[in-house]
């Protein structure tokens, strides 16, 4: 009889099989937990390209706003000859009350030949005292120089507390009268570098933003033609921490990071403004736990970035609950499973024993049966149906002088045709 290999190896071959199992349950643990984990990884990015999108598109909408109010307050003065002060404060005067904004200016081109009846008619809206004045870049007033041709504030909303920069030639200040003459010789809106207002130095996070005014209204095509045309400069103050401190806390999504930055600085003077869950400033951005998101926004032909990175508070808030539980359901699963297991194999094996032992009990009772059957001293046979013999036991074999075995197969009448002397009636009664 064939043995299993529980009987032949009844531990090792069912630990092998143990192993094997566990094994393969905890590679499928494994497979199954990484691609679990894969996919709510790839959901919590979604879900933070999403909310930080909004984020700074929220930065960048606040900005855009106003800039685009510039463009509309460029529109009116290339509209109309004149635009009185009335006038102008009526339609600028409502798009100063965004968080940031500063104000908004109009600054006319003064030929140098016009300074005296400019100063004239300019006396008549703000007093006496008008005059067109000068101011280096801290600040401090200086003498007016001769000029060919000036671009003092002549209006500004709010008022208060821009009346201070009414008068001031600003095209005579060296961090103001190079943007100037960019805006004129391009067309477009430029803007400087993050920094005070000559006006009132403790406010040092503003931007101004300058654009052209021609005569006419379009732009002309040419630089010289360009030159030629100008009208004036409308300008816009914008204070960009509180416009992005603004559009932050406008957001209901919390536990983002978000940073401001001038691309055009170099690299380690770009970070313009942090904002943190609870107010709190960094010097620079942290790696972001899942990666950052960076959109960029050009500011007057200054290339500027907002990047947002998820705080490990809104990781946690937002990523899958039930993915750590994953791998503890899994090792559960395969202990039950291996306990299972164990109880089958130990049950089979145990089954298996029982099949020997008792195959064995049958052995010994057929060699104990076979062995009294031929060692009786009477003949015994047993047929099948056609008379053919399927045992004789060796009495019969010895009383007839034949060898062992060879009746096995043949008929009554095929074993005795060698013995013609036989009474055929005595075989009849033999076969009934």
């Amino acid at each position: 009889m064939a043995l299993s290999p529980f009987s032949r190896w009844p531990s090792s071959g069912r630990w092998a099989i143990l192993i094997g199992v566990a094994l393969a349950a905890l590679s499928m643990t494994a497979w199954v937990s990484k691609s679990l984990s894969d996919a709510a990884n790839e959901r919590l990015e979604q879900r933070f390209r999403q909310a930080a999108a909004t984020r700074a598109d929220l930065i960048r909408q606040r900005i855009v706003d106003q800039l685009d109010n510039l463009s509309t307050l460029q529109r009116l003065f290339s509209s109309v000859e004149t635009v009185d002060w009335r006038a102008f404060e009526k339609f600028a005067g409502p798009m100063v009350g965004d968080h940031g904004m500063r104000g908004f200016g109009w600054l006319p081109l003064v030929e140098a030949a016009d300074r005296g009846s400019f100063e004239r008619r300019a006396r008549q809206l703000w007093g006496d005292s008008f005059a067109i004045s000068e101011r280096d870049a801290e600040g401090a007033t200086q003498p007016v120089a001769d000029r060919k041709r000036y671009f003092p504030v002549l209006y500004a909303v709010p008022l208060e507390p821009n009346h201070r920069a009414i008068g001031v030639n600003l095209h005579a200040a060296s961090n103001r009268g190079p943007l100037i003459e960019q805006a004129i010789d391009t067309g477009l809106q430029v803007s400087s570098d993050l920094g005070p207002l000559l006006i009132d130095n403790r406010q040092t996070d503003t931007v101004v933003i300058v654009a052209p005014v021609y005569h006419g209204g379009d732009v002309p095509p040419t630089r010289d033609q360009r030159r030629a045309a100008i009208q004036g400069i409308v300008l816009a103050v914008l204070s960009m921490n509180q416009m992005f401190d603004a559009a932050n806390a406008g957001d209901a999504e919390t536990g983002l990071n978000a940073y401001l930055l001038d691309q055009t600085q170099p690299e380690e003077q770009q970070l313009i403004r942090a904002w943190l869950p609870g107010g709190q400033l960094a010097e620079a951005p942290a790696d972001a736990a899942i990666g950052g998101y960076h959109a960029e926004i050009e500011i007057g032909r200054r290339l500027w970035a907002v990047e947002v990175e998820a705080t490990p508070g809104w990781l946690e808030r937002n990523a899958s609950p039930t993915i750590p539980y994953v791998p503890l359901l899994g090792g559960l699963l395969t202990l039950l499973l291996l306990t299972y297991l164990h109880s089958v194999l130990n049950r089979r094996a145990m089954a298996e024993a029982l099949v020997r032992e008792r195959t064995a009990d049958l052995l010994e009772r057929e060699n104990s049966y076979r062995t009294l059957v031929e060692n009786l001293p009477v003949i015994i046979s047993r047929y099948d149906d056609q008379y053919r013999h399927l045992f004789t036991n060796a009495s019969f074999e010895r009383s007839l002088g034949l060898t062992p075995g060879s009746v096995l197969g043949k008929t009554l009448r095929e074993v005795f045709a060698d013995f013609p002397g036989l009474d055929g009636a005595l075989l009849e009664q033999w076969e009934q």
